[in-house]
């Protein structure tokens, strides 16, 4: 599918990319990126890129719906039908349609017509991973947090602890 005109335009993002971005993952070469001092006084090369970052920021904002993010990971699997995916979430055509249509601005998936139908894939696998990655770090979180509540609080059975619902916090 071409880039359409507008504020958004289609753009390749690799797994790499979004690693790089977010974390510092050994020395490279200048290549006339920027470089800091770091507290040694030595010079470091901080790997970031303002042009990525904003494409990765306005990403990730397109990511910001637990719909969308469920669409990504739906269509991992392969191209699917505007109905087989509104089925599957169980959501209506149109709220799928509308879901679809900011995960399509970003240009994270593309959709080809036929006919009547609109079957939409993803535009690149790796956007997938990228998802699949965030969930297993956050599985990952989860885990330890519940260790740490277990650990904390030793007494309560799971049982317990589990029928209990949950209370509002106000500050």
């Amino acid at each position: 599918m071409a880039p359409r005109n507008g504020p958004f335009v289609t753009w390749r993002i690799d797994v790499l990319d979004i690693y790089s971005s977010c974390a510092y993952i050994g020395p490279r070469s200048n290549n006339g990126k920027q470089q800091q001092t770091g507290a040694t006084g030595q010079t470091v090369d901080n790997g970031f890129s303002e042009e990525i970052d904003a494409i990765q920021a306005a990403t990730l904002r397109s990511l910001a719906s637990a719909h969308r993010v469920r669409l990504i990971h739906l269509l991992s699997a392969g191209p699917r039908d505007v109905r087989d995916i509104a089925a599957a979430l169980h959501l209506s055509q149109t709220a799928t349609s509308q879901q679809l249509a900011a995960l399509r601005s970003a240009g994270l998936v593309e959709g080809s017509r036929d006919g009547r139908s609109v079957t939409y894939q993803l535009t690149d696998p790796d956007i997938a991973v990228a998802c699949g990655l965030m969930r297993a770090a956050l599985v990952h979180r989860l885990m330890r947090l519940g260790r740490l509540a277990a650990a904390a609080a030793p007494d309560v059975p799971p049982s317990a602890a589990a029928s209990k619902p949950l209370e509002a916090v106000t500050r």
